[in-house]
């Protein structure tokens, strides 16, 4: 009976999903995830000033988190056939996404702009996708709109 509860209790650790959280550390790479060593280019051409690290979990959802040389997540994007759980992608920030979402009025996309968090969310059944990112965390010379 101790060995079928303890690899169930391995077996949904091994089920956790593994990204980072905006605003954090990046967490180390497992599982599933890669990283892209750089992404991106600088107005002057030269390499962007982050690193992307990708995961993409069992139901299809791909999760990239841009990562300063810092190694803090300033900015992340989904995309897939469900919306990925906001409250581990958000952390802290999750409230102000939450209040968003809530209003009696909300339908179709997400778009929240505020000084210590930008959201934009959308798509259909089957096909989300969206990003989140800190103004004030995003390195120098890269633009946060290109970010996919």
């Amino acid at each position: 009976m101790k060995q079928s509860l303890g690899l169930a209790l391995l077996l949904c650790a091994s089920c956790l999903p593994c990204w980072a959280t905006l605003g954090q550390q990046a967490s180390p790479v497992q599982g599933s995830a890669r990283v892209l060593s750089s992404a991106g280019s600088t107005a002057t051409g030269s390499a962007a000033p982050y690193s992307v690290q990708e995961t993409q979990t069992s139901s299809g959802q791909i999760i990239r988190e841009y990562l300063s040389s810092t190694g803090v997540v300033f900015a992340v994007t989904w995309q897939g056939p469900t919306r990925p759980d906001m409250q581990q992608l958000l952390g802290s920030y999750f409230p102000s996404f939450a209040n968003a979402n809530q209003l009696p009025h909300r339908r179709g996309p997400v778009r929240l702009q505020q000084s210590g968090l930008v959201l934009q969310s959308g798509g259909h059944m089957g096909a989300l996708s969206g990003r989140a990112y800190v103004p004030q965390l995003v390195p120098q010379g890269v633009d946060p709109e290109t970010l996919r």
